[in-house]
């Protein structure tokens, strides 16, 4: 691999070393930022179809076990996102936009708590069965640029380690936003305690599916790049996590085949995990 292709996707250093080896690809580490990445990785949008959301791709351990049915973690992790919010900002009668929205369950957390909601995956399925069982509105494609209007609050859980391309992509995300408007990312701090301990162990750490992982500083440099002005940042000490969930992540762990198959077979039920890595942060459109 060429030297001058080895650059940070945050800041562009050059300065980056191998850090970890898992299956056919490389995570190296950003010894400027601290940013970990794969190079050169292509999203494959078409992995994000039913079989992503319900743990039948025995390809690999990305996605999860049963979205639908095993939600209620989620559902609570998304209660508190919606408080740290309303804690920070008035998001009453504004308009939301959730980007990677699946099944739309944060949409109808959000839309209980008043905010006019929208969805956009890229997932067809997911946005059929939104619109048809929850009666929320949404749009899939393979860039938000399918989604029209502009919003006062975008949501991203979950899914900036997913993007291969973030400043191009953040840019695409701001023309969506209004003057003044905030954008929510929720992802996982690739320099908490836990990442830290578990080394190349770490459940973020799925390749390629998550191709760049964040820590305080990279998160808060590559927004305050493209005009965003930090709010808030923190790191949840605690998430809820379904049983099924847990195996699934175990299971992505340890390469192991029959720890996710038993995790469609857990039951639906909520455990809070004191694991730390997950960050959130608010950043307002300058």
């Amino acid at each position: 691999m060429a030297q001058e292709k080895r650059k940070c996707p945050v800041c562009s250093d050059n300065r980056v070393k191998i850090r970890h080896h898992i299956k056919k690809y490389e995570y190296l580490k950003c010894q400027n930022c601290g940013t970990l990445f794969i190079q050169n990785i292509i999203n494959n949008f078409n992995q994000y179809n039913h079989k992503y959301f319900s743990g039948k791709d025995d390809n690999n351990f990305s996605g999860y076990p049963d979205y639908i049915g095993k939600s209620g973690a989620l559902k609570r992790n998304f209660k508190n996102y919606l408080i740290q919010m309303k804690n920070n900002f008035p998001f009453e009668n504004k308009s939301l936009l959730d980007i990677g929205c699946a099944y739309g369950f944060f949409l109808d957390e959000a839309r209980n708590k008043g905010l006019n909601v929208y969805g956009y995956d890229i997932s067809v399925d997911a946005i059929k069965w939104m619109k048809k069982n929850l009666g929320i509105n949404g749009v899939a494609g393979k860039s938000p640029d399918v989604v029209s209007g502009k919003y006062d609050i975008i949501m991203l859980s979950e899914v900036f380690e997913h993007i291969s391309e973030p400043d191009k992509f953040l840019k695409k995300v701001r023309k969506k936003l209004k003057k003044d408007g905030y954008l929510v990312v929720v992802t996982g701090n690739c320099d908490s305690f836990l990442a830290k301990l578990l080394g190349s162990k770490w459940w973020y750490l799925n390749p390629p599916d998550h191709c760049i992982l964040y820590n305080k500083k990279s998160l808060k440099m590559i927004l305050e790049n493209n005009e965003f002005q930090i709010i808030r940042h923190q790191n949840f000490k605690m998430h809820w996590v379904d049983i099924g969930n847990l195996f699934f992540k175990l299971a992505r762990i340890f390469n192991n085949l029959i720890l996710k198959k038993l995790s469609n077979y857990m039951p639906s039920i909520s455990l809070p995990v004191y694991h730390g890595t997950t960050q959130f942060i608010i950043a307002q459109k300058k």
